[in-house]
């Protein structure tokens, strides 16, 4: 291309604007002007037209009229590449027409979609074992990592060797929930939590009514509000607990017999003052108790959360073995 006229009136702003631009003995042409002189209405422009729409006066409803040639012919709109300022997640089809070579604009053309393919597979798969919201997982593993890019992101999980086939399939958003994380800087929390879910676990097993990973204290309560609200007693149902000779007939015994239990369990020391803070604290919190129940070894990694939330990521990588799709 030698030659770029630009005829445009009434385009975004832009009353009119006749200029030819030459390439003569140069690569690129440099459009530097102050704020307010219509550089982004200009770029707005040229955008619409690669997306074979037509430009617009959106303040004044004024007709447009936009005539822009390459060497006196119409441009094609595949010819047009607009690079958007300061969009991470911008894309282009067009951005391979900076290549001049054919063959290597087919090339990167595969490459570059094959790319954009696995990564949007990859933030699928981790968006179902992690929770973690789609438009947040890129972000949020940087973050973790402490590293600047997906990609590189990626190669430290395949190379780094500290996952845990256990913790593969527990939620990100559950042991990462704020309100988790606020609890855990409780130092009697931390320094106790580890010999808390041994302790808790053990009398769980013990229990007659309670049982691991099923029916528990939290639970138990939910159950008596539920009961009380749908007025389960009030229509002459009994309770049968196992362990219980005879049925209770009232929501007050059903409570006592409860709260007896839950006594027995969590009436120690560190183990009670733990418990009461996790099981009077919102719902993320009690789901994450529920997640200490089922894998308890999760504790000893709390001292470090931001070392636990790599051990996590690479844990996934173990499960998954999609990432190796983004090389």
């Amino acid at each position: 291309m030698k030659t770029l006229s630009i005829n445009l009136e009434n385009c975004y702003g832009i009353e009119q604007l006749n200029e030819t631009l030459s390439f003569e003995g140069v690569n690129a042409n440099l459009i530097y002007a102050p704020n307010g002189v219509m550089k982004t209405s200009l770029a707005k422009t040229f955008l619409k037209i690669s997306e074979g729409k037509v430009p617009e006066e959106l303040v004044y409803e004024k007709t447009p009229f936009f005539e822009i040639k390459s060497d006196g012919t119409n441009i094609n709109a595949e010819n047009i590449l607009v690079v958007e300022p300061f969009s991470p997640s911008f894309d282009s089809k067009n951005l391979s027409t900076l290549l001049v070579n054919q063959e290597m604009k087919t090339v990167y053309d595969k490459v570059y979609k094959d790319i954009l393919d696995a990564k949007k597979r990859l933030i699928t798969e981790l968006n179902k074992v992690s929770k973690v919201k789609k438009e947040e997982l890129e972000s949020t593993i940087k973050s973790d990592l402490g590293l600047p890019d997906l990609f590189e992101s990626i190669r430290f999980l395949q190379l780094a060797n500290i996952g845990n086939d256990s913790y593969s399939k527990l939620p990100y958003t559950k042991i990462f929930d704020p309100k988790v994380t606020e609890l855990l800087s409780d130092e009697t929390i931390k320094s106790g939590i580890a010999d808390y879910t041994d302790r808790y676990n053990d009398l769980i097993e013990r229990s007659p009514i309670f049982k691991k990973n099923g029916f528990n204290p939290v639970k138990a309560s939910t159950i008596i509000s539920s009961l009380k609200k749908e007025k389960f007693f009030e229509a002459e149902h009994k309770v049968l607990l196992n362990g219980n000779g005879e049925p209770l007939n009232s929501l007050a015994e059903l409570e006592v017999a409860i709260e007896h239990e839950k006594e027995t369990i969590l009436g120690d020391g560190n183990l009670k003052v733990i418990s009461q803070k996790i099981i009077q604290g919102v719902a993320p919190v009690k789901a994450f108790q529920e997640l200490l129940e089922d894998c308890p070894e999760i504790s000893t990694e709390l001292n470090d959360i931001q070392n636990f939330k790599k051990i996590i990521w690479c844990s996934y990588y173990i499960e998954k073995k999609y990432f190796s799709i983004i090389y």
